[in-house]
């Protein structure tokens, strides 16, 4: 059949379209395109496989942003913890309210004691004002046998029982006034001996003579502290009181004698 038949019938002449067969499923006919058929043959282009496991930039970015602004957070922390360090440097510290956690100072009686009459009482700061009027024998201080802090006092190159270290209470304690002394003792050089406390007052009675009153005594063993205690009343006064020494002696001549802690407190009534 060519491709147009001559059309004779009624209606004029000329050539009439012709019609397509049907194709039927099982005719040998062209395929349709598929899509394998417009893919770039093999090798022809590089591709890139992505990684099941890649993260997208953005997840990156966010991760990095993340990071750093927890390092600002930390740089800035630190920053304000130095500058209130700096700020509050120097500064004396502030005072706090603080309860007494021991019981007032008391007697071995229980009565309570009233502030303390000895300067240095525990030689922390040297021996001023300790001494002895007129003595020749030694008094220094100890660092290797205090009985508290970091000092003591030994008196030593004694040659009478005596000698030994005492402080002025001229004019500062009360007459009639029940006064507790004491004071924690050490000898040396000898197995025991008696160690005392005494008050030596001059008056205007029996022409200026020395009075002696022994306030507290014991016997102390060598080479360990031993607390002496006594009271003292200043009475039995004659005109004007010119001297008011306590003192502290006894050993033998030839002991050496360490003195710490010492006190002279005004009983409570």
């Amino acid at each position: 059949m060519t491709e147009t038949e001559q059309h004779d019938g009624p209606g004029g002449h000329g050539p009439r379209p012709q019609t397509p067969e049907p194709v039927s499923p099982d005719s040998s006919g062209p395929e349709p395109p598929r899509i394998a058929d417009f893919a770039p043959p093999s090798g022809d282009v590089a591709v890139e496989e992505l990684s099941a496991t890649a993260v997208p930039p953005r997840a990156v970015a966010r991760r990095w942003a993340l990071v750093i602004l927890g390092l600002l957070g930390v740089a800035i922390i630190a920053c304000v913890v130095g500058l209130f360090r700096l700020a509050h440097r120097g500064l004396p510290p502030q005072p706090v309210a603080v309860a007494p956690l021991v019981s007032p100072s008391v007697s071995p009686d229980g009565r309570t004691l009233g502030e303390e009459v000895l300067r240095n009482s525990g030689f922390e700061g040297g021996l001023e004002p300790w001494g002895y009027p007129g003595g020749w024998w030694a008094i220094s201080t100890a660092t290797n046998h205090a009985h508290s802090g970091q000092q003591a006092a030994m008196v030593s190159n004694r040659t009478e029982s005596w000698h030994g270290i005492g402080q002025s209470l001229l004019g500062r304690i009360e007459a009639g006034r029940v006064y507790h002394c004491s004071a924690w003792v050490r000898i040396e050089n000898a197995p025991q001996a008696l160690v005392s406390m005494t008050v030596s007052k001059v008056d205007d009675s029996k022409n200026g003579v020395t009075r002696h009153r022994f306030v507290g005594s014991r016997t102390v063993v060598e080479n360990e502290w031993t607390e002496i205690h006594g009271t003292y009343v200043l009475d039995d006064m004659a005109g004007v009181i010119k001297s008011l020494f306590f003192s502290i002696a006894g050993p033998p001549p030839g002991v050496n004698l360490l003195v710490d802690d010492v006190s002279v407190k005004p009983v409570v009534e």
